[in-house]
């Protein structure tokens, strides 16, 4: 397990175990895993009527939870007066083609800016990671993709009148994190 600090949290990253079974019993066990970790055995991952994840006896715990194809993530807020939501995500070109879904009309201009593909994708690699954190943290449900603003230096993002604030953590295998924390 690894553990980093960004902003209004404490992040837990461990690998998706490689095993027979299924893909999703292998990031189950993982989650498991960071939880004990990271909280002590005995803590029971349960979910809002929502699909938020939280922590079963332990109201005011804020966590959020992302799987890539390589690790699982596990945020765990510094306080529960804070609503964090965090995403992990490897580059994939299928980031190109459903771009017009979720960028905003003046994010889809900076992305189109790009001459190069390559650039392009990561650009849109940390839009969309951004939203997919922000989504999480503002606990909205029926808020779309598109009506989350992210700030052209990635730092801060707007969704429904709310502010979050943006962090980012870079892994060596190209995945990307972003962290967003719903400003009080």
């Amino acid at each position: 397990m690894t553990e980093l600090t960004a902003g209004c949290c404490r992040l837990y990253l461990c690998p998706v175990p490689d095993t027979a079974g299924s893909r999703r019993d292998c990031e189950k066990a993982a989650v498991e895993s960071l939880i004990a970790q990271a909280l002590g055995e005995g803590m029971e991952l349960t979910h809002s009527p929502e699909g938020a994840p939280s922590v079963s006896g332990h109201p005011d715990l804020r966590i959020s939870i992302s799987h890539s194809t390589n690790h699982c993530l596990l945020a765990v807020g510094n306080s529960p007066h804070i609503n964090i939501g965090v995403d992990i995500e490897s580059p994939r070109p299928q980031l190109l083609r459903v771009a017009q879904r979720f960028l905003t009309p003046a994010e889809e201009d900076s992305a189109n800016r790009c001459g190069d593909e390559t650039l392009k994708l990561g650009l849109l690699l940390k839009y969309w990671t951004a939203k997919e954190a922000v989504y999480k943290a503002a606990l909205t449900p029926g808020l779309a993709l598109k009506e989350i603003h992210i700030t052209p230096d990635f730092t801060s993002a707007q969704a429904r009148g709310s502010k979050f604030s943006l962090f980012w953590h870079s892994l060596p295998a190209g995945e990307t994190i972003a962290l967003a924390c719903l400003e009080p």
